[in-house]
């Protein structure tokens, strides 16, 4: 009897279908009963709620997705199921051959859209191999790109926190410094401590795969604030900035560390962008089921290119090719966002500053007798 290797087999793979339309479905089961070019195993559901339960249950390899349920409807559809399983490619089924529903589903996360118009075996088990390929090498490259940002970061951060007690000392010493020496002192240290921020920033991007909701907790979104607002106490004073918040109390499920790290990239941004004597504004508001944290600030503002620019999905290869660490830190807040089920928004106009918000999903609905606000003295820094 003839054994055939197992690189000649073909491959396995599962398929989540959720669409409801009876006809679409039976037309997409029979592209996959076929088995050129691998096996796939197809679980059908109709509805998103049936979808959310069948990825809690099962680790598939791709969900085949039509954003028209009788339950959900449109980019919500795409959010609730990237939200469920980040990780697995989704190919999205539109309705018509040019659909904008499908570019902005790609925009979004998905790996690619296909027209029902099109459905044939070829076109359809094309889209879905190749999806499924590219979401592997993109992970492993992702990968390797993390190990190797993870070891430089952690070999930099070290000599990088000497330096910066050395100058420490030489500045708080007795010695007198000319004026000269004393703004070279100002500048060197400025510049170590720019280096160790962006090394922990290249941790934090070594550590993206170990944000899992399998590891996370509840979390106080107030707390968080607070202590990210303290960290940065020192940096604000420095440049005379005040910080000003508002929060309503609100507990969402995460990593603590990495989501006050978001909040602290991205309220040193906006002290980091102000002027001298401005105020930067942090707040939390939550609806019926979010938690909205916004950062202001009033500074130059970001022109709309370069802000459609810093919004690109974050992968490794386009954090790195930011400047000044803006667009590092904006990337990386909004990869730490996404891993927790979030969104991310911005809005600036030039010339009149910036807001990014944050939302989070709540770890309970909203009940007014709980949305008790802390008041904006209670955290206010002043400059």
């Amino acid at each position: 009897m003839t054994t055939i290797p197992d690189f000649l087999r073909p491959q396995s793979y599962s398929l989540l279908l959720v669409e409801d339309n009876a006809i679409d479905a039976a037309a997409a089961k029979a592209v996959f009963r076929r088995q050129e070019g691998g096996c796939y195993e197809v679980t059908h559901v109709k509805l998103l709620s049936a979808a959310l339960s069948a990825l809690d249950a099962h680790p598939f390899d791709i969900v085949l997705l039509d954003l028209g349920l009788p339950d959900s409807s449109g980019l919500e559809t795409l959010f609730a199921i990237r939200k469920a399983a980040p990780t697995i490619p989704v190919v999205v089924l539109t309705a018509y051959e040019e659909d904008e529903c499908g570019a902005a589903a790609v925009r979004e996360g998905a790996q690619d859209y296909l027209p029902k118009s099109e459905f044939s075996m070829s076109s359809i088990r094309r889209a879905v191999r190749y999806a499924i390929e590219r979401a592997h090498h993109q992970r492993e490259l992702d990968r390797s790109r993390r190990e190797l940002l993870g070891l430089i970061a952690h070999e930099t951060n070290g000599p990088s926190s000497m330096l910066i007690r050395g100058l420490e000392l030489l500045r708080d010493s007795s010695r007198e410094w000319t004026a000269y020496q004393e703004e070279l002192l100002r500048r060197l240290l400025h510049a170590a401590e720019r280096l160790q921020r962006h090394a922990e920033r290249a941790l934090m991007i070594g550590a993206l795969d170990n944000l899992s909701p399998t590891h996370f907790s509840t979390v106080d979104v107030g707390g968080l604030i607070q202590q990210a607002v303290l960290d940065l106490s020192d940096s604000a004073a420095e440049r005379n900035v005040s910080i000003r918040t508002s929060c309503d109390a609100a507990a969402v499920l995460g990593d603590a560390k990495a989501l006050r790290s978001a909040f602290s990239f991205l309220l040193e941004n906006a002290i980091e962008v102000s002027a001298d004597s401005a105020e930067v504004e942090i707040r939390a508001a939550i609806s019926e089921t979010w938690c909205d944290i916004s950062i202001t600030d009033y500074g130059p503002g970001i022109a709309p290119d370069v802000l459609s620019h810093l919004l690109e999905l974050c992968t490794v290869s386009s954090l790195i090719h930011h400047h000044e660490g803006l667009g590092i830190s904006i990337a990386l807040s909004r990869e730490i966002v996404t891993r927790h089920g979030g969104r991310f928004y911005a809005q600036s106009v030039l010339g009149q500053g910036s807001t990014f918000t944050i939302r989070l999903p709540l770890l309970e609905p909203k009940h007014d007798a709980d949305a008790q606000a802390f008041t904006d003295a209670s955290l206010f820094i002043p400059g």
